[in-house]
C-alpha cells in the first residue's frame, strides 16, 4: 500500500526503507569511476511545483552512480530519519533539493557521518545553493556532478547547530510562521501567527555584545548581509557580518526601507553594523526566536554565535 507521502506524488517510485539495500564500497574512495550519489527531495519545499519535482526527476535520471531506488522523497518531519538511512549505505555524497533549511539540515546531519551533500535549489531564495555553486543552474551542477569532490565550507555556531549563509535573531523572527502557515494554505493561523508575532515585534528583544546594547532584531551572516541576500558578490573574508536595529513601531520599521531600497542601510541611524568572529546574545523573554538559514529555532536566553572555518562537508 502506498504511503501518503507516495501518493502525494507521482513523478518518484515507490519508498523503499535504505537499510534493505547492501552498503557498497564507495568508487570515489577507491578511486574508481562514478561516485555513488544518493538523493533526497523535499516535497514541502516552498519551491518545488509538481512540474519542477517533474524536471528534477529527469535530470537525476542521468547521473551514473545514483540508482532509482536510492532517491527518496521526504516531508519535514521524515527528513533527518532518511539522511541517517541514507548515509548508512555510504554513498560519496547525498543529492538534497529542497530550501535553504533543508539543505543546512542536510549538511549538519551528513557531514558528522563522513558524507558530504550536493544542495540543489528547491526553496524559496535558494542562498545555501548560491553558496555552494554560485551562480550555477540546475542542469549545470548535476552536469558536473561525477567530477566533483567533497570539501568543507565554514558555518556559524549557536546552541550546537549550524548556519552556512545567514542568521536572524528576536522577535520579528516568529514572523516565519506567517509565511509557512500562508505556503500550507491555513490562513486562520496565518492571521493567528501575524497577531502574535507583531505583539512583541517593537521595543527590545534582545541584548547583543559585551555592552549590552538592546535591540529589537540582530542578523548575522557569513561576510556581508548583502552577499546573503545576493544583493553584492560574496566574500571569503573569514568573519561574520553582525546588525542590529531597534523598532519603536510600524514608522519606525518603514524608515529602514528607504536606505534598504538605495543600498545604504548601514547609514541608517537605528542600525549598529560591524564585523565580528563572535556575537553574544541575551534574550529578555523566555529565549530568543531564532531562524538558521531559514530554519526556525528557539534559543535559550544566552547564546553565543561563533565562526567555523571547516563546518559543513560538500560535494562540489
Amino acid at each position: 500500500m502506498m504511503s501518503a507521502l507516495q501518493a502525494h506524488d507521482p513523478v518518484f517510485p515507490r519508498e523503499r526503507k535504505a537499510a534493505q539495500f547492501a552498503p557498497p564500497r564507495s568508487t570515489y574512495k577507491q578511486g574508481l569511476n562514478a561516485p555513488y550519489f544518493s538523493a533526497v527531495i523535499n516535497i514541502e519545499a516552498g519551491g518545488l511545483s509538481l512540474n519542477k519535482r517533474r524536471c528534477i526527476a529527469e535530470l537525476l535520471g542521468t547521473i551514473e552512480g545514483l540508482a532509482p531506488e536510492r532517491i527518496q522523497y521526504v516531508d519535514g518531519a521524515s527528513l533527518t530519519r532518511t539522511l541517517h538511512n541514507l548515509a548508512a549505505l555510504r554513498p560519496d555524497a547525498v543529492i538534497v533539493c529542497g530550501g535553504d533549511g533543508t539543505a543546512r539540515t542536510a549538511i549538519e546531519t551528513l557531514t558528522p557521518l563522513g558524507v558530504a551533500t550536493v544542495p540543489l535549489p528547491g526553496g524559496t531564495l535558494n542562498r545555501l545553493v548560491s553558496a555552494v555553486f554560485g551562480h550555477s543552474r540546475t542542469d549545470e551542477i548535476i552536469a558536473r556532478i561525477a567530477e566533483g569532490a567533497p570539501s568543507f565550507i565554514p558555518a556559524g555556531v549557536v546552541n550546537g547547530h549550524r548556519f552556512f549563509v545567514v542568521s536572524g535573531y528576536g522577535a520579528p523572527m516568529r514572523l516565519n510562521g506567517v509565511r509557512e502557515h500562508i505556503r500550507a494554505g491555513r490562513w486562520a493561523d496565518a492571521m493567528g501567527a501575524w497577531r502574535s508575532a507583531t505583539k512583541d515585534m517593537f521595543g527590545p528583544s534582545l541584548q547583543i555584545g559585551r555592552f549590552g546594547l538592546q535591540v529589537s532584531c540582530a542578523i548575522v551572516a557569513l561576510g556581508p548581509i548583502d552577499a546573503a541576500f545576493g544583493l553584492r558578490a560574496p566574500s571569503s573574508r573569514g568573519d561574520f557580518e553582525a546588525a542590529s536595529v531597534l523598532w519603536s513601531g510600524w514608522s519606525s520599521a518603514l524608515a529602514l526601507a528607504p536606505f534598504a531600497l538605495m543600498g545604504g542601510w548601514r547609514n541608517c541611524p537605528r542600525v549598529v553594523a560591524g564585523p565580528a568572529r563572535a556575537v553574544a546574545l541575551q534574550g529578555l523573554g523566555e529565549g530568543i526566536p531564532a531562524l538558521l538559514d531559514g530554519e526556525p529555532f528557539l534559543l535559550p536566553r544566552e547564546a553565543v554565535i561563533t565562526y567555523e572555518d571547516r563546518a559543513g562537508l560538500v560535494w562540489r
